[in-house]
């Protein structure tokens, strides 16, 4: 508490950017499912580093400390893992305008432009959107503007295969 009888909470403690990556709410089996997999995953590694290298270098602390490491981890990781990465391709007429409203309506979301290609007066747009929960809504804005002529979104996973 500081001097002036006012709270400090969490929040205040780290920045609100911060607080945006972690989840509003946490499934408790999940969660728990997630660090029974860490911690096995952790001491198998525990195990492979005292096998191999018992004797003059071995280091109990060291070890202890990648068992732990590896559980914490596996727990950020999941908790983590709110944001879907998604491509999204708009064809629409060529107009600065357009664009325009275009990139507007992505301006709440964390975007990356991967391609733009123009011909023949028509444009396809590729670009990475970052989306916490699956959201069908932001077809439907794009693909109602005057001038766009498909919209397309596709969950990537890693490579552009589908």
């Amino acid at each position: 508490m500081t001097g002036t009888n006012q709270v400090t909470t969490f929040s205040d403690i780290f920045k609100n950017s911060f607080m945006k990556l972690l989840p509003t709410t946490v499934d408790p089996w999940t969660l728990v499912l997630t660090m029974l997999l860490a911690l096995a995953v952790g001491i198998g590694i525990f195990l492979v580093y005292r096998k191999c290298f018992l004797g003059v270098v071995y280091d109990h602390a060291f070890n202890l400390s990648l068992v732990i490491m590896t559980v914490a981890f596996g727990i950020l990781f999941r908790l983590k893992g709110g944001d879907k990465t998604y491509v999204l391709v708009v064809n629409y007429d060529t107009s600065m305008e357009l664009e325009e409203e275009i990139r507007r309506a992505l301006g709440n979301y964390k975007t990356k432009l991967r391609s733009k290609i123009v011909k023949n007066g028509i444009t396809e747009m590729t670009v990475e959107v970052y989306l916490k929960v699956e959201n069908v809504n932001l077809t439907n804005q794009l693909s109602v503007l005057e001038g766009v002529h498909d919209v397309t979104l596709v969950q990537y996973r890693g490579n552009y295969e589908l």
